[in-house]
Order: C-alpha cells, then structure tokens, then sequence
C-alpha cells in the first residue's frame, strides 16, 4: 500500500513559526513533524510514499529527497495552487495508482501503527476517529459505520484513513473538499467505516499542541 501525505498548505494557525518555514517541517522533539511521520511509514511496512506540495514545497522536497535515505521512494504532487485536500489528491491519482491507499494530514501526530489499519473489501473509505476536547465531533459512528444522521457517538476525523482511488471522481471544481466532495456522500451510501484507535493522535495547529507533545515524549 502506498501512503499520500498532504502537506500543501501554508500553516496559518501556526504563524509566526510558518512565515519562512512549511508546517511539515515545524520541529516537534527536534525533528521534523514530517520526518516523523516517513519513519513511522517505513516502519510500518509502506515503502512508497506521494507527498503533493505548494507553500515553500521546495524545502519539504529539499529535505526529504527521493527518500532514499530513509529506505523509501518519494514522489512529488505540485501544485500552482492550492487545489483543496479532495483536489489534490485527484492531481496525484497518476502516482497513486489504482490500489487503496493510506491518506495522511501532515500536521498530525502519532504513534498509531499504520500497519494495523484495514480497509472491508466492500467499503470505499475507513477512517480513523477521535474524540475531540470539548466532546463537539463533527461525524457519527454507529455500529462501525460513519453517518450523517446524528445516530451514535460524535467524533472528529483525525486526519488518517484509507480510502480506494476510484471514488475520486473529478469534479466541476478542481478546488475541492475531500469530505464534502468525496467522502460525504459515500457516507450517504453506507460505504465508509470508521474506527476509535486508542492511540495518542495530535493535530498541531498551535504551538501549545507542540508543547504537549514535548511534555508527553519526555
């Protein structure tokens, strides 16, 4: 299974740390948070790796290479602009090929074991959930289906799942949402399953979030 790891966007709830520097390369422990997340991939058996690119893409491409320092391959999505999460995974689908595969917001962090997660035959999409601070979710999970129905328990997306390439129709406007576009209306099918990983998950958005992260590595 290859991975795609969004890292096109230009960080703003992060500035001033992203005025000169992308968000995937904003240090957590002294490491890039996409360098974490490569070795996690590695480890977890994914050796082909996508990563699309637009705020100071240069660096991020700078930085990893091909991969091969890592013991991987590293390809490249570039965008003239930004085309949305739904949007540029559609410009990547030549790279990604026709297989699942594993979808990745590089302003996460983890310790989740990819090589755990799954993806039913018959589903479009398995997403990976948790459950926010102030118990506010935005999706429902009811008897391992995601819906849009307000049945089950609320949770949030964590920014990791699987999802087949073929649902990646293109659309009208290439600028598009991956859940509104896309993955919504698999959910309206009952096509998406979705599960809780008991797994520390971060999404860094502040440099409180970063601290948290320092504090519970230590």
């Amino acid at each position: 299974m290859k991975a795609f790891l969004l890292a096109a966007g230009k960080g703003e709830r992060l500035k001033p740390l992203t005025n000169e520097v992308p968000k995937p390369l904003i240090k957590v422990r002294g490491k890039p948070l996409i360098q974490w997340h490569v070795e996690r991939l590695k480890s977890s058996g994914i050796n082909e790796i996508v990563i699309n690119l637009f705020y100071l893409g240069h660096m991020i491409e700078e930085f990893l290479g091909d991969g091969s320092k890592f013991g991987l391959t590293i390809k490249y999505s570039k965008e003239e602009k930004l085309l949305g999460t739904g949007g540029g995974i559609i410009k990547a689908l030549s790279l990604l090929g026709e297989q699942p595969f594993l979808l990745l917001s590089s302003d996460v962090w983890t310790v989740l074991p990819f090589q755990d997660l799954s993806l039913p035959s018959w589903a479009s999409a398995h997403m990976i959930l948790v459950k926010p601070d102030n118990n506010l979710g935005d999706l429902n999970l009811d008897n391992g289906l995601v819906n849009n129905l307000n049945q089950g328990i609320r949770y949030s997306y964590s920014g990791i799942s699987i999802v087949r390439p073929e649902i990646f129709v293109k659309p009208e406007n290439h600028n598009s949402d991956l859940w509104r576009t896309f993955l919504s209306p698999q959910v309206d099918r009952g096509l998406v399953t979705g599960e809780v990983i008991d797994k520390t998950i971060f999404n860094v958005n502040s440099l409180k979030d970063i601290q948290k992260i320092d504090a519970m590595m230590l």
